[in-house]
């Protein structure tokens, strides 16, 4: 005998997300959008992994990691590169002319 779960698994986005609605409705008549779930069902895994804070941390690592190396390498370039990266300075412009004196 089938399942309701077997059925709405095959639905497509849209249609899933619709069975969601109505099936919250069914609780107390809660009433959330459709597009909330639309959105939930479209995201990667990845993306609603990250929301865990555990799989959030084994995310970081390697960034953490790397980071450190590269500060322990040479703070002052560095500090540098993020500077650079994070005001958009191209390598070859003017601006980094200001930053050698940092």
């Amino acid at each position: 005998m089938s399942k309701y779960y077997d059925e709405v698994t095959k639905l497509p986005i849209d249609k899933l997300a619709q069975s969601i609605v109505d099936m919250t409705y069914q609780y107390k008549e809660t009433v959330i959008p459709k597009k909330h779930y639309k959105d939930i069902l479209s995201k990667e895994i990845i993306e609603i992994a990250s929301n865990d804070l555990n799989m959030e941390t084994c995310l970081l690592k390697p960034y953490i990691n790397m980071i450190k190396s590269m500060k322990e390498e040479n703070r002052k370039y560095f500090i540098k590169a993020l500077l650079m990266v994070e005001l958009n300075i191209k390598e070859t412009s003017q601006e980094i002319m200001a930053l050698a004196r940092v």
